[in-house]
């Protein structure tokens, strides 16, 4: 499954608005997210009449095609090299037949990055070669190079060629690129790699030698690498280890730095950090050059012989609390809360982005987590025979699609006591017919119809068991599974995301409330598997103890033989010959519990 968790941001006006975010994209399971990123409609949030795009880091899994990407922020550029360590890290929580299946492993930054990568692939032209083409066509065009902040992405492919779109940070302008022969350019793979090669440490096809994932142009500015290393500098000065100055090193990184509206919001930090550390050092010299990169303003030279060494910091702050655009044309940027405790991200007004970098991801929860969960929907949909039957004998899990047989399955599991068995064949098919009305259409977090049954009706009737496992659901249901119906020792609700009926053993909900880590295992059938399946691959999770031995040792054995007499599971059952189900979303609760994905 994928996993999504709604944020809460608020734009520079001061509204909120909600958006569900992906920390992990499988796309077997959400075949739409993928068609979605294509269409430039993934992670996009209405407001003031415009349409803002969410930038965050996740991770994105498509087996079929043997790709993997881990999707950063486009501000974190500078720590591709810990990027392209994580996502290896990542996928060694596969097992061997799937890591197996990943070819392409890339790391993007933001989702024209990722999108570009999907294009290209499906035009089958190799990425390395696209970046490439891309700095033949800066050659070709050398206007795009006229302003500040340059987006140079892969928009189609058609039957004219390599379409490419130029766009600046900070201006409207844009352009449209042909490139009109792709093929032959990425067809001649000799010529490319030793092209690529005169470059010593961006050789682009020999990146994964150095366990380096990211294949792209900008790998190529100067100022790329200057704002790594400034990004550096400025981590070992946090560790007491200060720079020098007036070492040719160092001067050589401040001439390769991006001035004013050319930084990133990362950069700029890191200027800040550097020009405090200068300030208290009374390096006046230095100040002054930190100053006109950040604002891309050149100081008189009366600046350096001025005894004041507060001066230049009081300009900084005057400068930067005035809208940087005031300053070389930089953009202006405001804050974004996210009502998520802690953390933050950035909204560009100029090309109305938000922001969220990698460690804002809700409650923190490690991508390692994710993709265990997501192992488990795999191995799940692989088995679906074996685990649902698993499900049901050891847990007594079952879900029903809202047809006559499933309805009529899931209320024989409540017994005499749910007022069933006496209704007449019209009453039930009248109630079937409320129940169905009930599930609703699916894709939901609570109901969206309350029956409307009229005086007299059995779905009035005190104590009638599938109106109570109706109202004793509720928003959330799987937060408060321990109000769910109880007939015979089992619980029963109604499960709105999906629009289908549901039944578990009441003590398995017990176990899921002392003994596991989220109660959003209560969500559906799928979810508890994958959920328990993530536990018992996580030798660190502290609750792994709380795994039953049998549970243990079951999928100790892969998913072992099916065991011989048990109860049969009723024929109507969702993935007793079929996938577990249709894919949901995994929301968390602002309380850092349970709310689905």
């Amino acid at each position: 499954m994928s996993l999504m968790h709604p944020y809460q941001v608020t734009d520079r006006n001061g509204v909120r608005h909600s958006a569900t975010l992906a920390d992990c994209l499988n796309i077997q399971r959400t075949p739409a997210a993928r068609q979605s990123i294509l269409d430039r409609t993934f992670h996009r949030v209405s407001a003031e009449g415009a349409e803002m795009q969410v930038e965050k880091a996740f991770f994105y899994l498509d087996l079929p095609r043997g790709q993997a990407f881990l999707v950063q922020p486009p501000r974190e550029r500078f720590k591709h090299v810990d990027a392209s360590a994580r996502l290896e890290r990542m996928l060694g929580v596969l097992p061997d037949s799937m890591r197996s299946q990943v070819q392409y492993l890339r790391v993007a930054y933001g989702l024209d990055e990722l999108r570009e990568k999907i294009v290209a692939a499906d035009a089958g032209l190799d990425d390395r070669a696209i970046e490439l083409m891309k700095a033949a066509v800066v050659h070709d065009h050398p206007v795009l190079l006229t302003r500040a902040r340059l987006r140079l992405s892969l928009d189609r492919v058609d039957a004219q060629g390599a379409q490419f779109l130029a766009q600046y940070d900070h201006s409207p302008k844009a352009f449209n690129v042909t490139y009109a022969t792709p093929e032959l350019f990425c067809g001649d793979e000799r010529a490319l790699k030793n092209w690529s090669g005169t470059m010593d440490r961006n050789d682009l096809y020999k990146l994964p030698e150095r366990g380096d994932h990211w294949v792209n142009y900008r790998r190529f500015l100067p100022s790329q690498d200057a704002l790594s290393q400034l990004h550096v500098a400025v981590s070992d000065l946090a560790k007491g280890k200060p720079p020098a100055p007036a070492s040719k090193a160092f001067q050589s990184l401040l001439a390769r730095l991006p001035r004013g509206s050319g930084l990133s919001s990362q950069g700029k930090q890191d200027l800040r950090a550097l020009f405090l550390w200068a300030k208290k050092k009374n390096l006046q010299k230095l100040q002054d050059q930190l100053f006109e990169l950040r604002f891309g303003v050149t100081l008189e030279d009366s600046w350096y012989r001025n005894d004041d060494k507060n001066d230049i910091d009081t300009l900084w702050r005057l400068l930067k609390n005035l809208p940087d655009s005031h300053v070389e044309g930089n953009a202006r940027l405001s804050e974004i809360s996210l009502d998520l405790g802690g953390g933050g991200g950035s909204f560009s007004a100029s090309t109305n982005e938000i922001e969220i970098g990698s460690t804002e991801l809700a409650f923190k929860e490690r991508f390692e987590d994710t993709l265990r969960h997501e192992v488990g929907h795999a191995v799940h949909e692989a088995h679906p025979d074996l685990v649902n039957g698993w499900l049901w004998e050891r847990f007594g899990w079952a879900i029903f699609e809202p047809t006559q047989a499933g309805i009529d399955d899931w209320v024989a599991q409540m017994g005499a006591g749910s007022g069933w068995p006496a209704l007449t064949a019209t009453q039930k098919t009248q109630m079937r017919s409320l129940i169905r009305q009930a599930c609703g259409a699916g894709s939901v977090w609570g109901p969206t119809v309350t029956p409307n049954a009229p005086s007299g009706s059995p779905w009035r009737v005190a104590g009638f068991g599938p109106r109570l496992a109706f109202e004793q659901s509720g928003d959330s249901w799987y937060e408060k599974n321990s109000q769910w119906y109880r007939a015979g020792g089992k619980a029963f609700a109604f499960n709105f995301w999906y629009g289908t009926l549901m039944c578990v053993s009441e003590a398995t909900l017990g176990f899921i409330n002392t003994r596991m880590p989220d109660a959003y295992a209560a969500m559906s059938p799928g979810e508890f598997f994958a959920e328990i399946y993530a536990l018992f691959y996580d030798p660190g999770n502290p609750k792994r103890k709380n795994l039953p031995a049998d549970v243990m040792k079951w999928l100790d054995r892969e998913l072992g033989q099916l065991s011989a007499g048990r109860e049969a599971m009723p024929k109507s059952m969702v993935g007793a010959k079929a996938r577990p189900g249709k894919e949901a979303p995994r929301r968390r609760s602002q309380a850092g519990k349970g709310k689905p994905t």
